[in-house]
């Protein structure tokens, strides 16, 4: 129960509280046409739900969403993606390509202020995986996301003996995101760990106050609703 514990609590902690973090979006990891996969998180700050499903044995579709709300922060995002994917003796390329928006709102005491922003993302993302390690239920995959940032940011700065000032930017940039993703559990249901850390490059940044985190993890739950074929 200590060690749930303590992996619980890092899984909040790095959740992030900043206007982006990476999505750490759950790989489809198809079987082929008709199977669809469920995969999705209540942890103690707010929901998420990501839907898997392949139009044919090598096209794919993804939607992706979150919320979260705590003391200091919320944000919500959506995510939709497609692409090719190819199952062979449940080895399993995927490359795909999408678009996301999303909106983060943070109170920082160190500098008594309100951040906030949307921010829009396009991407292109490779991922590989195994299936079935070792004759057992547990799933592996490594993946990578190689995308373009733009976001609208504001910053509300308080003062005690003046009025409150602001600031206002927008921030383009390239970002680089690679993905772990571990799975283990039964045939159709099983426990889903997933990371990623953001690397970004500022295209221009005309507010200086950072926005983006760079570390992500997520703990969910993942069902597998297999095709009537397979």
């Amino acid at each position: 129960m200590t060690f749930l514990y303590y992996l619980v609590f890092s899984i909040f902690a790095l959740k992030g509280c900043d206007i982006y973090s990476p999505t750490c979006t759950d790989f489809p990891m198809l079987d082929g046409k008709g199977d669809f996969r469920l995969d999705g998180t209540a942890v103690l700050f707010g929901p998420g739900l990501t839907l898997s499903y392949g139009i044919t044995d090598n096209l794919f579709v993804q939607a992706d969403a979150y919320y979260t709300s705590e003391r200091s922060a919320n944000r919500y995002y959506g995510l939709i993606s497609s692409g090719w994917y190819n199952n062979y003796d449940n080895k399993i390329v995927e490359l795909f390509g999408g678009v996301s928006y999303g909106h983060g709102s943070v109170w920082s005491v160190d500098r008594d202020s309100h951040r906030l922003g949307d921010y829009g993302t396009c991407f292109l993302q490779g991922n590989y995986g195994w299936k079935g390690l070792a004759n057992s239920h547990i799933d592996v995959a490594l993946g990578a996301k190689l995308g373009y940032y733009c976001a609208f940011l504001r910053e509300y700065i308080y003062h005690y003996d003046h009025p409150t000032s602001s600031i206002k930017g927008i921030c383009n940039a390239l970002f680089l995101e690679p993905t772990v993703d571990f799975r283990f559990g039964w045939e159709k249901l099983k426990f889903n760990v997933t990371a990623g850390y953001n690397f970004h490059q500022a295209i221009n940044y005309s507010n200086k106050t950072e926005m983006c985190n760079h570390l992500c993890m997520e703990l969910s739950l993942n069902y597998h609703f297999k095709s009537a074929n397979r």
